[in-house]
């Protein structure tokens, strides 16, 4: 199975696209809101910066990547 060119979590194999559209259609403000949805970030966390990223760019406020 190829991988996906926009997967963010290797663990889970979440893909940005799957992490943009729970925090758009969700309302989800945190990492810990995403790991308990598609469990995105709940692994080694390599990927919590990314996900953080994703949430700001979305919701316009800072996220701290190593805070739920």
């Amino acid at each position: 199975m190829p991988v996906p060119l926009d997967l963010v979590c290797r663990c889970f194999f979440v893909t940005e696209s799957e992490i943009t559209e729970l925090v758009t259609e969700k309302n989800f403000t945190s990492i810990g809101e995403v790991t308990e949805a598609c469990s995105a970030g709940g692994g080694c966390g390599s990927c919590r910066p990314d996900i953080a990223q994703i949430i700001s760019t979305i919701t316009g406020k800072e996220v701290d990547p190593f805070s739920d």
